[in-house]
C-alpha cells in the first residue's frame, strides 16, 4: 500500500508538469506573421475572455465551416503559407489582432475547371463574402472589437468571382517592361471591379515571357507593333489558342506606344476581357446579313448613345464598355438597352444586354449577382478593389529560352483560323486586279451554316462581277507538322476557258497570288479534275501553288450554279517545320475582253473558308 509522502510527492510531480505544460503553450515565438494557434477542439462557448477567434456564419447565423479569414488584408494561416479554415462550428482563432482592423470571410461554392496548362486546372472561382458593398460601391466589412467572439457574416448577395489569368509575353521582355505589364494587369483588375459593381476581378496573375505556356495563355502579348487588339468571345471556357491577342503597346488607337498600365491599355484588356470571359460582343458596329445569314455590309453602332464618348465627365455611369472603353466604366443593363443597343452585333449575337447575358452565364442558385436593375440604380463605383483583401496576386516567371535544333526566331501562333471572332483580326487582306484591269475581290466575315467562315467573293452579285483576285494571308510558325483547312467553292463560271484561266480559287505558300503564273497551274493540273483540282486528303507542297479549286467544265457548263461542297485539305509541312511560312488564300475572276473586264464580269464565284489549323497528325 503506497505510503502518504508517496502519495503527495507523486501529487506534486502532477502539479508541476500540469504548470510546465500551460506555461509553454501561453509562451508566444519569434514569428511576427499573422497565424492561429494550434486547432482548436472546443466549440467557441468555451473560450475564455481574453481569447480572440473568428465566427463566420451565414445570413441567417449557422456556422460556415471551410471558410477562408482575412485579417487587415492578409490570409490567416496555419504557418505563415498554409490558408487556415473554419470548423465545423465556424469558429478559427486569432492571433492578439487590432481593434479596428477590418476582417472579411470568404467560402468557396464554385469552380470552372479549365484544361488549358499554367492554370492549376482551374479558369475562376465563386465566393460568398462579407465584405457589404453599399449602393456606391464601398466595402463595409466587419472590424475587430473587444477581445472574445469576432462575429463574420457572409452574404448569399455579396458574391466574387476571382479569375485565373495567365498572360504570356512572345519575346524576351526586359524587367522594366514586365514590370509595366504586372501594373497593367492590376489596374486592369480594378476596372474589371468598377464595371461588374464590385462583384468579379483577377485572383491570380503569372505572367511569362519568351511565350512561355502561348497557346494556353488567356492573355498573348505580341512582339508586332501592328496587332490591333481582338479576342475570341467565351475563349475562357474553349480550346488553346482561343484567347485575348494584344500587341507591345495600345494608345486607342494603334500598337506603336503607351504602355498598357495607361487608361486606354488597362481598359482596352477589360473591354477584350468581356469578349472572351463575359461572352459579350462588341457594341460600336452591327453586321447586315441577308435572309441566309451572309455578310452584307457593317453599319456603325452606339450603346448606350454616341453622346458617352463626347461627355467624359461622367464616366463612372457611362455605358456601355463594349461601346467606347475610354469614357465608360459600366454596362449596359436592361433598362438602359435603348433602339441604339438594339443595333449592335451583341443584341444581334446575343439578343439581350450585357448584364442579361452575364447573367445567363455567371448566375447559379448558391449566390445572388446584383444589376443595376435589380438594384435599382447604377453603381458609379467602385473605383478599386478594396485593401481588406489582397488581390490580384501577381506573380511574373521568366521563361528563358530554350537551345533546340530548330531554332526558331520571330514566333508567329496561326491566329483565328476558324473565324469565331466574327472578323478577320489576325489575318492580313488583300487585292488586285487581273492584267491591270478590275479592282479585285472583297474578303470578309460570313455567318454560313451556324458559324463564322472567312468569305471571299460575293454572293449577293448577280451581274458587274469585280475581276481580279481578293485574298486573305497570314504568316505563321510551322510548330506542328500539318495544316488543314475546310473550303467550299460556289461557281456559276468553269476553271479554264479558251482564252485562258477564269475563275479560280488557290492556296499558295510563300508566293503571293499575283505572282502565279499559268504554267504553275498548268503543272498543278487546275484545269483538270482527275489531277488536284479540289483536293482533299493530305499534299506535300513546295514554296508556290499548293492546290486550286474550281469547276472544270466547258462552255456549255458556264452560267449554272454549283455547289461543290465541303473539301477538307490538309498539308503536310514537315519540309518548313520549325520555319515561319506564309499562307495566302485567295479567288480570282478573269476576263479577258474589253467588255467585261473593267468590273464587268458576268459569272459569279464565291468560296467559303473554315477551320485553318495546325495539327500534329494528318
Amino acid at each position: 500500500m503506497p505510503t502518504r509522502s508517496l502519495i503527495i510527492s507523486t501529487f506534486a510531480i502532477i502539479i508541476f508538469l500540469v504548470l510546465f505544460i500551460l506555461k509553454n503553450e501561453t509562451t508566444t515565438g519569434a514569428d511576427t506573421s499573422f497565424s492561429v494557434q494550434p486547432a482548436l477542439s472546443h466549440v467557441s462557448n468555451n473560450y475564455q475572455a481574453n481569447e480572440w477567434y473568428a465566427k463566420v456564419v451565414d445570413e441567417i447565423g449557422q456556422p460556415i465551416e471551410g471558410a477562408l479569414v482575412y485579417y487587415d488584408g492578409q490570409l490567416v494561416t496555419t504557418d505563415g503559407s498554409t490558408p487556415a479554415l473554419t470548423d465545423a462550428n465556424g469558429v478559427l482563432e486569432l492571433d492578439n489582432p487590432t481593434p479596428g482592423k477590418p476582417l472579411v470571410g470568404l467560402v468557396q461554392v464554385y469552380q470552372q475547371s479549365t484544361n488549358r496548362a499554367g492554370h492549376s486546372a482551374w479558369a475562376y472561382r465563386t465566393y460568398l463574402t462579407s465584405l457589404n458593398l453599399d449602393d456606391e460601391g464601398n466595402p463595409h466589412p466587419d472590424t475587430i472589437g473587444q477581445p472574445g467572439q469576432q462575429l463574420v457574416t457572409i452574404r448569399k448577395n455579396n458574391p466574387l468571382i476571382l479569375f485565373n489569368i495567365v498572360v504570356s509575353v512572345e519575346w524576351n521582355a526586359d524587367e522594366a517592361y514586365l514590370a509595366t505589364i504586372e501594373n497593367a494587369f492590376r489596374q486592369a483588375s480594378d476596372f474589371l471591379y468598377d464595371v461588374t459593381d464590385g462583384q468579379m476581378a483577377f485572383g491570380q496573375v503569372t505572367i511569362y515571357d519568351n511565350t512561355g505556356y502561348w497557346a494556353d495563355a488567356d492573355f498573348q502579348i505580341s512582339v508586332k507593333n501592328t496587332v490591333r487588339p481582338y479576342a475570341f468571345v467565351g475563349g475562357i471556357t474553349s480550346g488553346k489558342n482561343h484567347a485575348i491577342r494584344v500587341g507591345r503597346f495600345w494608345d486607342g488607337s494603334s500598337s506603336n506606344h503607351r504602355d498598357w498600365d495607361q487608361p486606354s491599355g488597362y481598359r482596352t484588356l477589360i473591354h477584350n476581357f468581356g469578349h472572351y470571359a463575359l461572352h459579350l460582343y462588341d457594341e460600336y458596329f452591327k453586321t447586315i446579313v441577308d435572309d441566309n445569314g451572309n455578310f452584307v455590309r457593317e453599319v456603325l453602332a452606339a450603346c448606350t448613345s454616341i453622346s458617352v464618348m463626347e461627355n467624359p465627365n461622367n464616366d463612372a455611369a457611362n455605358a456601355s464598355i463594349m461601346y467606347y472603353q475610354y469614357t465608360t466604366s459600366e454596362l449596359a443593363d436592361s433598362d438602359r438597352w435603348n433602339e441604339d443597343c438594339q443595333n449592335t452585333e451583341q443584341h444581334r449575337l446575343n439578343g439581350e444586354s450585357d448584364w442579361e447575358t452575364i447573367l445567363r452565364y455567371y448566375k447559379r442558385p448558391d449566390w445572388t449577382l446584383n444589376t443595376p436593375t435589380s438594384r435599382g440604380s447604377v453603381m458609379a463605383g467602385p473605383a478599386e478593389f478594396p485593401s481588406s483583401l489582397p488581390f490580384p496576386k501577381i506573380v511574373t516567371l521568366p521563361m528563358y529560352p530554350l537551345y533546340l535544333p530548330i531554332i526558331l526566331h520571330n514566333y508567329d501562333p496561326l491566329a483565328n483560323g476558324d473565324f469565331e471572332l466574327g472578323d478577320l483580326r489576325g489575318w492580313d487582306v488583300g487585292q488586285g486586279s487581273f492584267q491591270g484591269h478590275g479592282s479585285g475581290l472583297s474578303q470578309s466575315i460570313a455567318q454560313f451554316e451556324g458559324s463564322h467562315n472567312a468569305l471571299l467573293g460575293n454572293p449577293l452579285q448577280n451581274n458587274f462581277i469585280p475581276i481580279g483576285f481578293g485574298a486573305i494571308f497570314q504568316t505563321l510558325s510551322v510548330q506542328q507538322p500539318y495544316l488543314q483547312l475546310r473550303y467550299r467553292v460556289f461557281t456559276n463560271d468553269i476553271v479554264k476557258g479558251k482564252l485562258g484561266y477564269a475563275d479560280t480559287f488557290e492556296v499558295s505558300l510563300n508566293t503571293p497570288p499575283a505572282q502565279i503564273n499559268d504554267n504553275e497551274r498548268d503543272n498543278k493540273g487546275c484545269d483538270n479534275e482527275s489531277a488536284i483540282l479540289n483536293p482533299t486528303g493530305v499534299l506535300t507542297p513546295t514554296t508556290g501553288l499548293a492546290f486550286c479549286g474550281g469547276y472544270a467544265g466547258t462552255s456549255q457548263d458556264v452560267g449554272t450554279l454549283r455547289d461543290l461542297g465541303w473539301k477538307t485539305v490538309t498539308l503536310d509541312l514537315q519540309d518548313f517545320q520549325g520555319e515561319n511560312v506564309t499562307l495566302y488564300l485567295a479567288l480570282w475572276s478573269r476576263e479577258y475582253e474589253a467588255d467585261f473586264y473593267n468590273d464587268k464580269g458576268f459569272y459569279n464565284t464565291w468560296v467559303y473558308i473554315d477551320d485553318v489549323q495546325l495539327t500534329d497528325n494528318p
